[in-house]
């Protein structure tokens, strides 16, 4: 600091010399919200400063890992970005996008919770939130529902994840075997167990819904069987226009259509819903029907996706409102 000062009087004294007038521009605070991350909250930055926007529409949000921060936002990553907040006065946001809480989440009362799961007898700042919101391109949903070119003729299968979760492996494997067509794909670092599964790896920086176009159907199946739990797998796919194979809780029906997805869980066995994705396959009028239904369940929109900030749905200007009463409350 002493040398910037001592900068600006030299500068001062020179131009004074040589008779030319000087303007300084200062930084105002006032002007600009400073939030900070703590294991690896940031990775919310998108969804968090978009509700910011909804309270503080003329404020420049930046992030600042310093005492500077009026808020934080903190998720579970603590080995990949460290805790580092003292102040007890700054607030928090719990970002959870996993199958678990963080267990500060509940003991921290200056702080409000954005969940994936749905807890029984949630307090008044926890918000249920899914994942795929993250990942609700409204440009490719326009498209994906505006379409009418229904293409059937691609593929059988992809199946994208870096997680080798047993019961994905399985299934991808059971319809490799049951397979004529030898056209079931392996897209990122898990293969499955049959030698009849191609691998066709993809680049990670890529959107994923970019290659699963090319096929017919793609595994989108969690690695959890939690309450509430649906992250960006099957919004990824519904986005690239093919059908997703689904497992995991049974509240993705009170989400979206199940004419429009396979969920396995309905079925007894692995073998029972590897069979029917053949035999779906191989009828193409029924494929092109499913892909034809509403993605969301009776064709409407949950009012967590609307993202506008300056038109935002009732629920996310409550969560607005919330984070400014606790920005303010603590200034």
């Amino acid at each position: 600091m002493t040398l910037i000062l001592l900068s600006i009087i030299i500068l001062v004294v020179l131009l004074f010399i040589l008779h030319k007038p000087i303007v300084v521009f200062f930084t105002n605070d006032d002007n600009t919200l400073y939030i900070g991350s703590e294991c690896l909250g940031r990775y919310a930055d998108k969804y968090i400063i978009k509700l910011l926007k909804i309270v503080y529409p003329n404020k420049k949000i930046v992030f600042s890992d310093n005492n500077k921060a009026k808020l934080i936002i903190k998720s579970h990553f603590c080995i990949k970005e460290p805790i580092w907040n003292k102040n007890e006065k700054i607030p928090y946001v719990y970002f959870n996008g996993e199958s678990f809480n963080m267990i500060d989440s509940f003991t921290n009362k200056n702080s409000i919770t954005i969940s994936d799961i749905i807890v029984e007898k949630p307090s008044d700042n926890y918000y249920y939130v899914p994942l795929f919101v993250l990942s609700m391109n409204p440009s490719k949903y326009q498209e994906r529902i505006q379409n009418t070119d229904i293409n059937t003729n691609r593929k059988l299968l992809g199946y994208c994840n870096s997680n080798c979760v047993a019961i994905r492996e399985q299934l991808v494997s059971l319809i490799a075997e049951y397979d004529t067509t030898n056209s079931v794909y392996a897209l990122g670092k898990c293969k499955g167990t049959s030698n009849k599964i191609k691998v066709q790896r993809i680049s990670t920086d890529a959107e994923n819904y970019n290659f699963y176009k090319d096929y017919n159907f793609v595994i989108a199946m969690e690695n959890a069987d939690v309450n509430g739990y649906v992250t960006e797998k099957i919004m990824n796919v519904f986005l690239a226009g093919s059908i997703p194979i689904y497992w995991g809780t049974k509240y993705v029906k009170e989400i979206f259509n199940e004419k429009a997805f396979i969920y396995v869980n309905d079925f007894p066995s692995l073998e029972l819903c590897a069979k029917y994705i053949i035999e779906l396959n191989n009828d193409k009028t029924k494929i092109a029907n499913m892909l034809r239904e509403p993605i969301f369940k009776d064709d409407i929109i949950p009012e967590y996706c609307f993202m506008d900030e300056k038109n935002p749905s009732q629920f996310n200007l409550n969560i607005a409102n919330k984070l400014k009463a606790l920005i303010e409350s603590n200034s």
